[in-house]
């Protein structure tokens, strides 16, 4: 193993419209669908409480910027008792 290997880290992604987020941003997201649900249980139970986001192309399926910003957790509300289960978690983000 090399020193560079040592300093990466895999993140998950989360492709988010074609909003421009910069650092030191604050955004709330609702968390409803499975996939990132998983996600957040994810980042919650390792502790690293960040992900990557992108903007995703509005007519291209799949086709991502290819440069993003890390989102760290700062704030996490559990509300799916209070919405029936349509969402999950209320949460807010830093952009770093």
């Amino acid at each position: 193993s090399t020193s560079s290997d040592a300093e990466t880290e895999i993140l998950p992604f989360f492709p988010l419209g074609g909003i421009v987020y910069t650092p030191n941003s604050e955004h709330v997201l609702n968390i409803f669908e499975p996939r990132y649900r998983q996600m957040y249980n994810d980042i919650l139970m390792n502790g690293s409480k960040r992900f990557i986001v992108s903007m995703s192309h509005p007519n291209l399926d799949g086709t991502f910027a290819t440069t993003g910003v890390i989102f760290k957790l700062e704030d996490l509300k559990e509300v799916s008792e209070m919405t029936d289960d349509r969402v999950k978690y209320i949460c807010n983000h830093r952009v770093t």
